[in-house]
This record gives C-alpha cells, structure tokens and sequence, in this order.
C-alpha cells in the first residue's frame, strides 16, 4: 500500500477543525444513531468466547503454545479438552502433571481458570460444562479396551503410554499421556477424530494410525474390525480412570 492510500483510510478532520470526519456511509450512520439510541447494555455484556481470545493475548499463551514442543496449537484446545478439567489445569490443581517430561511448566491462573477454560470450549459450540456420559461405563466394552491398549493381541499402546503407577514400555520418539488422565480430559468427539486418524488432527503428532480410511482396524477380530466401535471400547475404558485395571504389559 503506498503512503497515499494509506493516508486516505485515515480519519480527516472536519472543516471546522472540531472533529474527525470518518467518511461513513448512509447506512452506517443510520447504525450507529439506533445503537446511540439503546441503553448501550450490550457494550457490559460477557462474551465468554471473546473474553478466552483476550486473555490468550493478554497472557501471551501463543509464546509457547504452537511453538514449543508438547505444547499444543490453542485452536484445538477448546476442541479437545473437557471445560471442568481445562479448569482445574489451569487453576494449577491437576497433579501429576499431565506431561511431567517437558522442561517448560505453565504458569497457573486461578482468577481466570474457570471463565477462561468456559470461553475456550464454547468458542468451539460446546457447553461451558460438559454434557453428562448417558449412562455408566459399560463395563464388557471397557473390557475389551484394556485388551485393545496391551501387548497381547492389542495394539500396544503401553509403548508409549504409562497407566497408573506403571510406566509406558519402550517410548520410541514421544511419550504419551498415562491413560489414567486421558479419560478425564478429552471430548469423545475429538477422541474419535484423533484415534481414526491423528495426523489429521496434528500434523506434527508422533502418534500412529491404527486404521484405514474405510475406518477398518488391523485387528478384524475383535467388534467386527469396526475402527469406531473398537475407538468406543478404548475410551469406556479410559473413562475408569484409576479404577482401570492394568492391562498386559509384556
């Protein structure tokens, strides 16, 4: 843009010298004389989603947020993690840390845990809580999720992920959450969304792909190879947290 067009977006002042003249349309005056006109309420009104967007400024999350390893892109947080638990994250609460190898520790916000954490899920439709599981874990399909997550005719992801007390096995290049924490933190929307297809969902992910695109699973044996139905029965089983029972792990 040349120096003279962007001096023609500047407001110019009035021939009298009093006041700015911002060139506004017909229209745009006659908006702004009916806002003139209320009682202005809507200006004191709080917009959860746009109060999440100024404190990520404010605070300047995106300093490490997207640009140190293990820290996430903050577009997917609201998208991926429950409000309650978002809350309690950044309250400082959550212990163990979720991801205790990391060098770099986010600092906690009490004050603003809980609008914060609110704003970011219902930036992404959801609401500022959780909607409840429609009934209890089912526990013939947790069942079958502890023996999808071994070693013993699963697909091993205690490689990589630690439950409970028990360390992952062999981490080959990143080591994953302990699934004693993942149950608690995750919409199951976004949990199907990164089981079928991670690199997808985070191109820099080091988590592998279990199925093909046809949402068909290596392990045709177990649910019909259905990806979706097996991704259910990993997740039921998540869903006990540390009621999980260990699942084979060599």
């Amino acid at each position: 843009m040349t120096v003279d067009k962007w001096k023609e977006r500047l407001p110019r002042r009035r021939a009298d010298g009093k006041s700015p003249h911002f060139g506004f349309a017909p229209a745009q005056r006659a908006a702004l004389r009916a806002f003139a006109a209320t009682d202005r309420q809507s200006l004191q009104r709080h917009e959860p989603a746009e109060f999440a967007r100024r404190q990520i400024r404010v605070l300047n999350c995106n300093a490490c947020h997207g640009e140190l390893d293990g820290f996430a892109k903050l577009d997917l947080i609201g998208l991926k993690l429950r409000p309650e638990w978002m809350q309690l994250l950044l309250a400082g609460y959550i212990k163990p840390r979720p991801r205790p190898w990391l060098p770099h520790r986010m600092p906690a916000f009490p004050a603003r845990a809980k609008p914060l954490a609110q704003g970011l899920a219902q930036a992404h439709g959801y609401a500022p809580r959780t909607v409840p599981e429609p009934a209890a874990v089912n526990a013939k399909l947790a069942e079958v999720g502890r023996q999808l997550v071994g070693v013993d005719g699963g697909f091993s992801c205690i490689a990589c992920h630690g439950v409970k007390n028990r360390e992952p096995l062999q981490v080959f290049e990143a080591q994953g959450i302990n699934f004693a924490q993942v149950g608690a933190r995750l919409q199951p929307e976004f949990f199907l969304r990164w089981m079928l297809d991670p690199l997808r969902v985070d191109p820099q992910t080091r988590m592998p792909t279990y199925f093909d695109k046809d949402a068909r699973s290596v392990l045709v044996d177990v649910l019909e190879g259905d990806a979706k139905k097996q991704i259910e029965a990993i997740r039921q089983y998540l869903l006990l947290g540390n009621k999980m029972k260990i699942p084979v792990m060599q």
